[in-house]
C-alpha cells in the first residue's frame, strides 16, 4: 500500500477509534486523543523546565512545534504564540510522528 494511503487509513482508524464525529478536529478532541494515547501536550513556555532537562532547546529555535519520545514519555511541544488553527495543525502533525513511530527513542522531530 502506498505510504499516503497507509497514513490516511491510520488516520481514519484513529478518528473512528477515538469517537471523533466531526471534522475539522478541535483542540479539545486532540487533547482527548493525547490523553488516551498517554501523550503530553505542552507549550514551549509550559514545558520549559522539561525542555531544559532533556536538552531540547535546539528544537524550539526555528520551529512551530516538535515531538519528543522516550521509553517512558511522549511529549508534543508547540510554540506559545500560535493561533488556534496553527496549534491544531502543529499538534496533529507531531501526533502523527508519534502514532507512525517516526521518532526514534530519545530524539525529537524538528519539522
Amino acid at each position: 500500500m502506498k505510504s499516503s494511503k497507509r497514513v490516511r487509513k491510520i488516520a481514519e482508524n484513529l478518528i473512528k477509534e477515538m469517537g471523533i464525529t466531526k471534522l475539522p478536529i478541535s483542540l479539545i478532541d486532540l487533547e482527548k486523543i493525547a490523553k488516551k494515547k498517554n501523550y503530553i501536550i505542552l507549550s514551549y513556555k509550559t514545558g520549559e523546565e522539561i525542555i531544559e532537562k532533556l536538552n531540547l532547546r535546539k528544537y524550539i529555535e526555528n520551529t512551530k512545534g516538535f515531538a519528543y519520545a522516550s521509553q517512558d514519555i511522549q511529549i508534543i511541544f508547540f510554540k506559545d504564540d500560535l493561533d488556534y488553527l496553527e496549534k491544531i495543525s502543529v499538534i496533529c502533525h507531531e501526533m502523527g510522528h508519534l502514532i507512525l513511530n517516526h521518532i526514534s527513542t530519545g530524539t525529537g522531530c524538528k519539522c
